[in-house]
């Protein structure tokens, strides 16, 4: 098919766009302009487009289409935009967004670093008033160690290990709480009673198996370290109950929190604070009850072999 002519154009057909001669954007919008009578017209002028518009709508262009909203794709089926190209566009050109230049793309940047700020100050808001509840919170620890000062001061060996049992108790809740949080968001899990229970009893089962592997893995810990079978047995103890607790609450925060209309997500960090502190509860009272315990069967043991010989002695 012959390229455009520079004269009239009437009564010709519509050229393919997909033809050489309008492999540019710059062909095809010289036809769409190119003068229609003797004297002539100019592509700025309200005939111009008229004329145009009616030269697309025959093409097969989509209604409201015009020369200045329609750009080149060398992809038969994406814009230039990367968006797929529209059912009804003609050939290789794609409709072009009336905020599509300098100017707009400069009222839009302007409109997305406002609305980035306003983000920004929201969100450092909202983070910033629960971060603050959960330093309060995780302050109270302090106050379990200043009770159990004795124990700690009697047996270093609690003090030594005790970063290492909280932090098991926030992992292994995390854990747990990324699993529910996960399935809410997914919609694998709902609010109900009934899912509730049956995540609940899962995670416990599995809470369970992994505190029974990671007290034994903390026994050999403590051993290697050069800690007492006693020690060996009130870490290890402590990390399986912690342990199990942590799988509980990582559970059960989560759907609270659904339910109470907050966003689940701040479970994942409530979690970790909440097991520091009943890490440290935990982990003081099972060692001063082991410690304890060990103590009064040696002074009973010491009692009976002192009773025995005094009783040999005598006869």
């Amino acid at each position: 098919m012959s390229s455009p002519r520079s004269g009239s154009n009437h009564g010709s057909q519509p050229p393919s766009l997909s033809s050489s001669a309008f492999a540019s954007s710059s062909a095809f919008h010289r036809y769409l302009i190119q003068p229609l009578s003797p004297k002539g017209w100019t592509s700025s002028s309200a005939g111009a487009s008229e004329r145009a518009s009616q030269r697309l709508r025959r093409m097969g262009a989509p209604p409201g289409a015009t020369p200045d909203k329609l750009q080149v794709t060398t992809d038969k089926t994406l814009c230039d935009t990367g968006a797929p190209v529209p059912v009804n566009a003609i050939d290789d050109y794609c409709p072009i967004d009336d905020d599509d230049d300098d100017g707009g793309s400069r009222k839009k940047e302007n409109k997305r670093d406002a609305k980035a700020a306003t983000d920004a100050l929201s969100e450092a808001y909202a983070r910033g008033r629960w971060l603050l509840g959960l330093l309060v919170l995780q302050s109270t620890s302090s106050v379990v160690l200043d009770k159990y000062q004795e124990l700690l001061k009697d047996h270093i060996v609690v003090t030594l290990f005790l970063t290492m049992l909280v932090g098991a108790g926030g992992n292994c809740g995390n854990q747990s709480a990324i699993q529910v949080i996960r399935g809410l968001a997914t919609g694998s899990l709902n609010t109900t009673w009934p899912c509730f229970l049956r995540t609940f009893r899962q995670q416990i089962a599995v809470g369970s198996l992994l505190g029974v592997a990671l007290g034994v893995g903390g026994y050999a810990r403590v051993s290697l370290s050069g800690g007492s079978t006693t020690d060996a047995a009130a870490i290890s103890a402590a990390l399986a109950v912690i342990v199990v607790s942590s799988a509980a609450a990582g559970t059960v925060l989560p759907f609270a929190f659904a339910r109470a209309g907050v966003d689940p997500a701040n479970s994942g960090t409530s979690i970790q604070v909440l097991m520091d502190v009943a890490g440290v509860t935990i982990t003081c009272g099972i060692c001063r009850a082991v410690f304890a315990y060990v103590a009064q069967t040696h002074h009973l043991a010491e009692s009976i072999t002192s009773a025995a010989t005094a009783m040999g002695a005598g006869a």
